[in-house]
């Protein structure tokens, strides 16, 4: 009985029953006691005339349920809610975006140290005091141990002092096995090193098959392809040498360069006459440091080879004269030699 039960719920909120069917209600109190849009569903369930109640139990269910959406009051909470909502969602992000953003910075403090290191570094590597590039190359490493630049600069230290297995080894192991390092900026002048080092122990097989790999990936370096030139002269790839050492040479060379490799595939042939030519050529034109030193060494080394002594001491003497000190080492232990 749909009268009923709004009769029911009438007394329960009001304390006092119907009197009658004919009898008003009192909307204004009723409302008051519980809300506007539940005194609409009481109101109509007990009318006078029952076409004008709720025709089942369904319907008024469903009035029922719907007072939630037409009261004022539960709108209003709604609103709070969403509007407290929207406020904590916006300080959630808000928290999330300065903690974001003070990560960010603290990376950017740590690369900012990590790249002030890494050039004291560069420093003491080139001012040859590679006790205190070492320490600095650890200072990097803990600051920031994913940057490329200091790992090179350690194996440039271990180059530079002539400790060429010391800096394969370093190279293979700490370097290119080394999964958390983007080598993509320094690959090249890596590869570079190793190739070199292993040409430098004469280990001319091993070295050339680093420039192979280094030749992957599409060099550029005049200076790579002359020096891989070399190495293949003394493997005795006479023919691919002199094709490399034309392609460096449409790369652009240097004059001095050119004389350098052509001295040093002669001498690998033994053909010394050829050799000193081209050495002295490059004595004279160039005014790099390290092929100056190189192309005196292996001119002495030719003149001791053929038992011409007096050529060997004098051309170690020129050498001292023009070379500067920390290029000397092995032209004084030579020269001690022939003394």
């Amino acid at each position: 009985d749909i009268y009923s039960v709004g009769a029911t719920f009438y007394h329960i909120l009001m304390g006092e029953k119907i009197r009658d069917y004919n009898s008003e209600l009192d909307f204004r109190r009723l409302a008051g006691k519980s809300s506007r849009a539940f005194a609409q569903v009481i109101k109509k369930a007990v009318k006078n005339r029952p076409e004008e109640r709720y025709q089942s139990a369904r319907e008024m269910y469903l009035a029922f349920q719907k007072i939630t959406q037409k009261d004022k009051r539960y709108k209003s909470l709604l609103r709070r809610q969403h509007i407290f909502m929207g406020l904590w969602l916006m300080l959630l992000a808000a928290s999330f975006a300065l903690s974001g953003f003070g990560v960010y910075l603290l990376q950017q403090d740590r690369i900012l140290t990590y790249e002030e290191l890494v050039e004291q570094q560069t420093a003491y590597r080139e001012n040859g005091d590679y006790e205190k590039e070492q320490e600095t190359f650890e200072k990097a490493l803990q600051t920031y141990p994913f940057g490329q630049e200091t790992y090179y600069q350690q194996a440039y230290t271990l180059y530079e002092k002539g400790d060429y297995e010391a800096c394969i080894a370093f190279i293979d192991q700490d370097i290119l096995e080394n999964k958390k390092l983007d080598l993509q900026k320094r690959l090249e002048d890596i590869y570079y090193l190793k190739a070199d080092s292993y040409y430098r122990l004469e280990k001319y097989e091993e070295s050339a098959g680093v420039y192979e790999e280094l030749f992957k990936l599409q060099v550029t370096n005049a200076q790579y392809y002359r020096d891989y030139a070399i190495a293949l002269a003394y493997t005795g790839a006479y023919e691919t040498a002199n094709e490399i050492l034309e392609q460096a040479i449409e790369k652009g060379l240097a004059e001095d360069s050119i004389y350098y490799v052509k001295g040093e595939i002669g001498y690998s042939l033994k053909n010394f006459e050829e050799a000193i030519t081209q050495f002295s050529r490059c004595v004279q034109s160039t005014e790099d440091t390290e092929l100056l030193e190189r192309s005196y060494i292996l001119l002495s080394k030719i003149y001791e080879e053929q038992g011409q002594l007096e050529q060997d001491r004098n051309i170690l003497m020129k050498a001292r004269e023009v070379l500067p000190a920390q290029s000397q080492i092995i032209v004084l232990e030579r020269l001690a030699q022939v003394n």
